[in-house]
């Protein structure tokens, strides 16, 4: 996470930021520090990520398949 604006997302095991069957993964608070997070799981529906309006930093995602 590297940004200049302070915001706060969440990750979801969901295939839309509208699936009721959604699972919360993470929220990455506003004041987490910049770098790299791992997270050690198995996505049965897919990767989402809601983002608020205003942020202006990155993020770089990776995965293993299995």
């Amino acid at each position: 996470i590297a940004s200049s604006s302070a915001t706060t997302f969440t990750l979801w095991d969901a295939t839309s930021t509208t699936d009721v069957s959604s699972t919360t993964l993470a929220i990455i608070k506003a004041s987490a520090a910049e770098g790299t997070y791992t997270f050690d799981v198995v996505l049965d529906r897919g990767l989402g990520i809601t983002v608020p309006t205003g942020f202006n930093g990155s993020y770089v995602i990776t995965y293993r398949p299995q």
